[in-house]
This record gives structure tokens, sequence and C-alpha cells, in this order.
């Protein structure tokens, strides 16, 4: 579809990103730009206002959102516009080195597969660690949660050391092997295998997301709660 000619001058979300260096405020332009999301609460209003544009824009009605960006404070229920010129030098609207979309879902899913770094400790995703336990692999899987959490459901394989008595457990654990700990939603298995990490245990992960996660991704039969 050919875009408008006002469409074509305007700015891209690039134009919103500019970081202040030593030499000064310059922009910053990263080849993959995603606004922040937005409530639930909020999603009908911004919803609504994305397709009354996308209908001004073909019918050629109207005056559009073209080189403005539109600010919403819900709390005061107040709307108003502000300024956002196109930097000649922006890869996507500027020079157009950027000339397709790309692949979202492969984009997304990229990170799924390495490991992510939190709080100085590894984290395994939900799917990776379902991806061992399937294999055989021996890991100790560490539940860090509370007994009536555990009663509710926990994953195959996992043996329950409540956090407020991991320290107690340090001198048992055999610090070769993989030790993985999750919690409810990570918190408090963070702090966990922080703890065993400074204690010399050489390969400790924590589940990313927790058990919330795991049965969102992996289990989803399990009791959430």
């Amino acid at each position: 579809m050919r875009l408008p000619s006002g469409l074509q001058a305007t700015a891209c979300t690039s134009a919103l990103w500019a970081v202040r260096t030593a030499s000064g405020l310059t922009s910053s332009y990263p080849r993959r730009t995603v606004l922040a999301t937005k409530p639930a609460e909020t999603s009908w209003l911004s919803s609504g206002l994305q397709a009354t544009e996308a209908v001004k824009l073909i019918l050629g009605l109207g005056d559009t959102l073209v080189g403005r960006l539109l600010l919403i404070d819900v709390l005061a229920m107040s709307f108003r516009t502000i300024a956002v010129r196109k930097d000649p030098e922006c890869p996507a609207c500027g020079t157009r080195e950027i000339t397709e979309l790309i692949d979202y879902e492969e984009f997304c899913s990229a990170g799924a597969t390495k490991d992510r770094v939190t709080g100085g400790v590894s984290e395994i995703q939900p799917a990776q660690l379902a991806d061992r336990i399937a294999r055989g692999e021996q890991l100790e899987i560490i539940d860090v949660r509370e007994p009536y959490e555990w009663q509710i459901g926990h994953i195959p394989g996992a043996r329950l050391v409540p956090l407020s008595t991991i320290a107690d457990e340090i001198p048992r654990l055999d610090k070769k092997r993989t030790i993985i700990l999750y919690c409810k939603v990570g918190a408090r298995s963070l702090f966990a295998a922080q703890q065993l990490a400074k204690a010399g245990a050489s390969d400790v992960r924590n589940l990313a997301g927790g058990i919330v996660r795991w049965i969102d991704e992996v289990d989803p039969a399990m009791t959430r709660y």
C-alpha cells in the first residue's frame, strides 16, 4: 500500500529515544523499536484511537497525528500532543536503511535458548528445564516456597527446602551438580540462588518466572494460585 505523502515524511518512534553522552544529547536508533505496553484498563482507549487514525489515513479525512505524539493522562482524563521531528540520519525514516519488517516471533523467541543473567545468577526458562528433566539429567531442583504452597503443586523431581532453611541446607548440597531453584514467581528463589552462588555452587540457576510460568508454559493442568 502506498503511504500518504504526509506519512512518508513523519518521524518514526526512534526519534523518541535519545541518550545523553559526554558530548551532549544524541539520538539512538535501535533497529527494533517497541513502545512500552499499556495497562489492560486503558487498552480499549488507545486501541480505539489507533483504529480511528488508520481510518482517517486511509480515507484522507481530518487532522491526523502525523508528526505528533499523543499523550494521555488517564488520571486527569486529559489529552495533549507534542511535535516529533524527523531526523534525517535515522535508518528507519531518514536514510531508510531499514526496508523490511522483521519476523517478530523469531525475534521475541531468540533469547529463550540463551541463559539470561539476573542479579548475578543465570536463569533457566521453563521449557529448558522441562527438556532437561525429560532427558533424564541429574538435576538438583529445589523449591524454596512454603509447605502449603508445595502441597498445591510442585515441579516433578523437586524437593522442598523453604527459603528460611536454605542456609542450613547449603553444607549438604553437592555444589558440583546443576542446582535449579524456584518459587512462585522467581524473587525468593533468586535470593536463595545468590546465597548458593556465594557459598561456592558452580552451576546454580533460577527458574525464570517461577512455578507460575511453569504452569503457563509447561504444565497448565497444575493448580494456579
